[in-house]
């Protein structure tokens, strides 16, 4: 199975010990970097590319990040508009997967590691009047989902060992469906209507506030349509190459009319955590996905003490001037003031063999300036009519996301943000326990994304990192960034 990541570009700095350590280095031997991907394999081998408009630079490595080969090859011809948004590393070879913004064709570079032969093939294109929905990887294929313009359907394209893709099209029962990912494209930064989750990393509030997001593992595709009162899911069997949707509905005692009630989800190993509010009320149900029976139910209100929290209430802001500011809230109704002001989210992770980890809060985006922000060479517009505004691509281990919605998935980096955009999060954590997602008292660990903001506020000194990303192997979480100055590409360990 693949890892894929995607990236961001340094300025450079020292590196600072914050219970890291440095792991290895690549060195970059092509000039005026454009874009760099990582994918690594089930044995936990690593294969980087580096691309700028002249030329590849693919590197192998081992899991003790010794390189074992490295290639540089020439481009074919560069294509302003064309950027990876794949990269699997399997059987000794890595296939990168581009697409073409203005033509809407999709390529891929396949190298063999072994011999060092290449090939640069096209692969498909799309119909201008199909919206990119998401692409990621899942098994041995590359999928990608498009939505048909004024259809309910669910288009998706898969291909495999980089061969040319299929198509199958899922008409979906959902009458509105065409409508709710069109203005969720429209409102997007990112200009992806679906936020993809994956679990190779801890996800946050910062990573999952979409109410639209897109889950891939073991052969099922699922969709899940935030609203105030219920949630749209959609599942996608690839090997029985079948659907089936459901409409999944909410509702709570206190401020179920307010304007400002809203809802959202997440899904974690078949477990459907649902969270809805109002001003005067927040709901989390635990449902069991096979079987629809409800596992467990809290109530939060704002006049009674919270009981369910593990810590603080925390409220972090980054960018727009902010540099990773976080204080802590003590007043259940400041949280609420907070909650409703930002879009709310929940996120689950499973901690060790007895424990989840629950993330209640909200995500808040102010927009500083007007000028639409290009970083790293990520920036990319595409959709119908082939135009859709920036879109910032970026990725993570096997599923990981186009950047998206913030700036970063998942919520571990730039800790600095940038000028253009403040992002503020309020949350608190909560430990239950794996089979009934009861509360249990106790202290929840240190997340990654606080040992790596950590890491970043001391090592980066205010300057905002590029070509930075983050993977995980078997027993270690590695972030790594380019050095400009030292032509190098810097891997930081993080144990588990």
């Amino acid at each position: 199975m693949s890892r894929l990541l995607y990236i961001i570009t340094i300025f450079f700095i020292p590196l600072i010990s914050f219970g890291q350590q440095e792991a290895g280095k690549v060195q970059v031997q092509i000039k005026r970097l454009k874009d760099a991907s990582i994918a690594t394999d089930g044995e936990d081998n690593i294969a980087y590319v580096f691309r700028n408009k002249k030329q590849y630079q693919l590197t192998l490595m081992d899991k003790n990040f010794n390189t074992q080969k490295n290639y540089v090859i020439n481009s074919p011809k560069f294509k302003r508009s064309e950027v990876i948004i794949s990269t699997i590393l399997q059987d000794n070879s890595v296939i990168v997967h581009l697409f073409d913004e203005k033509s809407h064709q999709f390529s891929r570079l396949h190298l063999n590691f072994s011999t060092g032969s290449h090939t640069f093939k096209p692969t498909g294109e799309l119909h201008r009047s199909e919206l990119f929905l998401s692409s990621f990887e899942m098994g041995e294929k590359f999928y990608v989902l498009t939505l048909p313009y004024g259809e309910n359907t669910i288009r998706l394209y898969s291909s495999e060992g980089g061969k040319p893709f299929s198509i199958e099209d899922y008409h979906v029962e959902y009458e509105h469906l065409n409508q709710v990912l069109v203005k969720a494209y429209k409102q997007s930064d990112s200009k992806l209507p679906l936020q993809k989750v994956g679990f190779t990393l801890e996800n946050n509030i910062r990573s999952v506030h979409s109410k639209n997001k897109v889950y891939a593992k073991d052969s099922i595709i699922t969709l899940t349509m935030d609203q105030p009162d219920m949630t749209h899911l959609i599942t996608i069997n690839t090997q029985a190459k079948s659907h089936s949707y459901k409409k999944l509905k909410f509702s709570i005692e206190k401020g179920s009319l307010a304007p400002s009630k809203q809802g959202n989800s997440f899904i974690h190993n078949g477990t459907f955590f649902r969270l809805t509010a109002s001003p005067e009320q927040l709901n989390i149900s635990v449902i069991n996905l096979d079987s629809m029976e409800l596992i467990n139910n809290y109530n939060v209100f704002p006049d009674e003490e919270l009981d369910i929290n593990n810590g603080p209430i925390l409220v972090e802001s980054v960018g727009g001037g902010f540099s990773g500011d976080e204080k802590v809230i003590n007043k259940t109704p400041r949280f609420f003031k907070h909650l409703m002001s930002g879009e709310v989210a929940i996120a689950v992770n499973q901690i060790d063999s007895i424990h989840h980890e629950i993330q209640v809060g909200a995500y808040q985006e102010t927009i500083i300036r007007t000028n639409p922000y290009h970083g790293g060479g990520m920036g990319m517009s595409f959709g119908f009519g082939g135009f859709a505004g920036p879109m910032m691509m970026g990725g993570g281990p096997a599923f990981y996301s186009p950047m998206g919605a913030g700036f970063g998935w998942p919520g571990y980096y730039p800790a600095y943000g940038h000028a253009q955009k403040r992002v503020r999060v309020v949350y608190f954590r909560s430990l239950m326990g794996n089979t009934y997602f009861d509360h249990q008292e106790g202290l929840v660990p240190k997340t990654l994304a606080q040992k790596i903001k950590d890491y970043e506020l001391g090592a980066f000194r205010n300057r905002t990192p590029s070509h930075m990303n983050i993977f995980s192997l078997e027993d270690r979480t590695v972030l790594g960034y380019y050095v400009k100055g030292k032509s190098m590409y810097r891997l930081v360990e993080f144990i588990k």
